[in-house]
């Protein structure tokens, strides 16, 4: 039998790119969620040292995320920078994909009973994305 919770490894990749490419979507993100809503242990990592930023006031960004996450000795652990920018990278590609809208919500399926607040996190950073990035002419 299978206990592990359902989840959905694109959901939260979708949720720590916002977070690099909106500040809107990264002070919800941090606001709404833990280290323990993300399944990949990874992605909680690299989560907390999001919020840690957020929370010191200091610009979330590959550089800052990259040296926190060596300083930790966690960079190795998490990928490397490579997986840090593949992310963002993915997350940029979808909403230049989208006229300036953010398709991940919308384009996410979750299983019954995966954590609700990951998927309210993804739609509001969603709504804070649209909001804050123009669509392109």
């Amino acid at each position: 039998m299978n206990n592990r919770q359902p989840h959905n490894i694109e959901a939260e990749q979708s949720v720590i790119g916002a977070a690099f490419i909106s500040k809107s979507a990264l002070q919800k993100v941090c606001e709404e969620l833990d280290n323990t809503s993300f399944f990949n242990e990874a992605h909680g990592k690299i989560f907390d040292v999001l919020k840690e930023l957020y929370q010191s006031g200091i610009a979330v960004d590959i550089m800052t995320v990259t040296d926190r996450l060596k300083s930790k000795k966690l960079l190795k652990e998490i990928g490397d920078v490579d997986y840090l920018l593949e992310i963002v990278k993915i997350e940029n590609a979808e909403l230049d994909q989208s006229n300036g809208t953010f398709p991940s919500a919308s384009k996410v399926s979750f299983e019954q009973g995966s954590n609700s607040a990951l998927i309210q996190a993804i739609n509001s950073s969603a709504d804070y994305i649209g909001e804050s990035i123009p669509a392109k002419a």
